[in-house]
């Protein structure tokens, strides 16, 4: 029912922003603008969980899809970008959306030849969204990335300084999701 008033809202939605950093650890979602934010976690969880194709569910996915396509006046904007890709990545019509190929190209514009991209796009979370998609762009960012991984590997066989399980799991998730393992 929250689910459905926040999908079927317009209203600018107000989250303070100030202790949310500590709620998403472990979760594939950054602190952003609030209505990119919710609106991505809650698309997100509707497409794992069956309900992609549910009218205000699409809806939704709809309005998201058309800001992004109107584009920002201020970038860059990872954060929200992240979070958008987050949820078009794990539904089978937005995976391949004119939205979801812009927020690619994005990636790809600010990638680092040796697979970074700037601080603020959250690397791990970044690899394994591009991962669940079919786009020889994002193979193409996901090359560079993986061969910056493959020397960024910690002694005991995980990623990163902090949360090492959780970029562990995302890495080794989008290693799988592209055959690489």
């Amino acid at each position: 029912m929250v689910a459905h008033a926040l999908l079927e809202s317009e209203e600018k939605i107000s989250v303070e922003m100030g202790d949310i950093q500590e709620s998403l650890l472990g979760l594939p979602f950054v602190p952003g603008d609030p209505y990119c934010l919710t609106h991505g976690i809650v698309l997100f969880l509707a497409a794992i969980f069956g309900r992609g194709s549910d009218r205000h569910v699409v809806d939704a996915y709809e309005r998201l899809a058309r800001k992004v396509s109107g584009g920002r006046d201020v970038k860059p904007w990872y954060d929200d970008m992240n979070n958008i890709l987050r949820a078009f990545a794990v539904h089978p019509m937005y995976a391949e959306s004119v939205a979801t190929a812009m927020i690619v190209e994005r990636l790809a514009e600010i990638q680092d030849e040796d697979g970074r991209w700037p601080e603020g796009v959250p690397f791990y979370q970044t690899v394994n969204a591009l991962g669940h998609l079919a786009s020889p762009q994002a193979d193409r960012q996901l090359d560079r990335a993986f061969l910056l991984l493959s020397g960024m590997q910690n002694p005991d066989g995980t990623w990163g300084e902090a949360q090492k399980e959780w970029n562990t799991f995302l890495v080794v998730h989008a290693l799988k999701n592209k055959k690489k393992l």
